[in-house]
């Protein structure tokens, strides 16, 4: 079986398929390298404007001055070294434009004052309730409640009072004082995940889409369906393929992005607390292991459209109608992401791939609380048997004719 496997995962690999692989990462490196060129560049301690790559290499080494955990100590020594600091002085009209070594600290702080209502160009601290650790993070878990009322309850999701109480306890319980470090690399490693994690999909699509095809240089032959393996063998042997190159297709994709954004923008900062990129999050958990879950739902949502696509290939037999349908689907389950309506939301696996652990949704079971992460991770459970159950059932039906 094993030999099987590797026989028809090298089969998946045609001109096309190798094309499309290199374009993706042909794109995503232009995009990644866009991305870093058309920001306004940084401010370096002196108050000097710093522009292109350089500026995250001297931001990240300036900022191991504002690197801590904000306790009071921290609190008061921040206050006063921005309040006198060049880049207030000679900038503060336009600080939030550019990277600063003050970003981790001062935007939490922000978000403290302002809440849903924040913007990354604030960046003063002239905010009373900075003189005292315990008064900050009370207005901190104040604004996060608002924030979660406002983006969630008050346009697309309803809680109950009862249940809006439970989400108001587990933000009181949430970890603190938080740990700060320079984030700028991560930061735009997960804006480009959820900018190109769409094509990601599409490439896995089109090259599964005519695996099960009968006029494909990788479909299925007579041969396939005579062979010593047997026809159950052979077909099994297929799908595990077909996942393999999805996991394949979505690690190249991954490392691409932890290469060039750790070698300009650094992975610097991957365990300071998760709030400070994602405000509203209630998990006590590390930046770097809140990035580990979104890339963790990124491959489940990519192996559930691989196996959608690869019942699709089956059940059509024809490669170019195959991939029709196969991206006609992936086009259209995208689309529906575009709606008001939480239940169509949040069935679909790309809202899945995309939405940040700041905007979780909880499900209540009485005094359960759910996340929504985890729901999913259930119920996509549940699509993958729900599509196995049907793509077995149609290859025991395969015939050529």
């Amino acid at each position: 079986m094993k030999e099987l496997v590797k026989f028809e995962f090298r089969k998946i690999w045609t001109q096309l398929t190798i094309i499309s692989v290199i374009s993706l990462v042909v794109v995503s490196t232009a995009l990644n390298f866009l991305a870093y060129y058309s920001n306004h560049g940084g401010i370096n301690s002196d108050g000097e404007i710093i522009t292109g790559f350089k500026a995250f290499r001297i931001v990240k080494n300036e900022a191991k001055d504002t690197r801590g955990v904000m306790d009071q100590g921290y609190l008061d020594n921040l206050v006063k070294k921005f309040n006198s600091s060049k880049e207030k002085l000679e900038h503060e009209d336009k600080l939030g434009n550019y990277l600063t070594k003050y970003d981790a600290s001062n935007h939490i702080a922000n978000f403290a004052n302002y809440g849903k209502d924040n913007f990354n160009i604030y960046m003063n601290l002239d905010f009373d309730f900075l003189k005292s650790e315990k008064d900050f993070y009370n207005q901190y878990k104040r604004s996060a409640i608002d924030a979660i009322q406002f983006d969630l309850q008050k346009n697309w999701f309803k809680y109950t009072d009862n249940q809006m109480n439970k989400i108001t306890e587990k933000i009181n319980k949430i970890d603190t004082p938080f740990k700060v470090d320079y984030y700028e690399g991560i930061s735009y490693l997960i804006w480009q995940y959820t900018e190109q994690i769409y094509f990601v999909i599409a490439v896995v699509g089109f090259a599964l889409s005519s695996l099960f095809s009968k006029d494909s240089n990788n479909g299925i032959d007579e041969l396939t369906l005579s062979s010593k393996f047997g026809r159950k063998k052979n077909m099994n042997a297929r799908i595990i393929a077909g996942n393999i190159f999805a996991v394949v297709v979505y690690i190249i994709f991954v490392g691409i992005l932890f290469i060039e954004h750790g070698a300009i923008g650094s992975l610097q900062g991957w365990n300071q607390s998760i709030q400070n990129v994602w405000h509203t999050c209630l998990y006590n958990i590390s930046l770097g292991t809140g990035l580990l879950i979104m890339i963790g739902k990124g491959l489940l949502s990519t192996l559930l459209v691989a196996n959608l696509v690869m019942y699709i290939s089956i059940k059509v037999r024809y490669s170019k109608l195959a991939t029709l349908l196969s991206l006609s689907s992936i086009w259209l389950l995208i689309r529906l992401t575009y709606t008001d309506n939480p239940l169509q939301l949040q069935l679909n696996p790309m809202y899945y791939s995309r939405v940040s652990l700041g905007y979780e949704v909880f499900y209540f079971i009485g005094d359960l609380m759910i996340p929504y992460t985890l729901a999913f991770l259930v119920l996509g459970c549940v699509y993958m048997i729900i599509v196995r159950v049907l793509t077995v059932r149609q290859y025991k039906r395969y015939k050529l004719n």
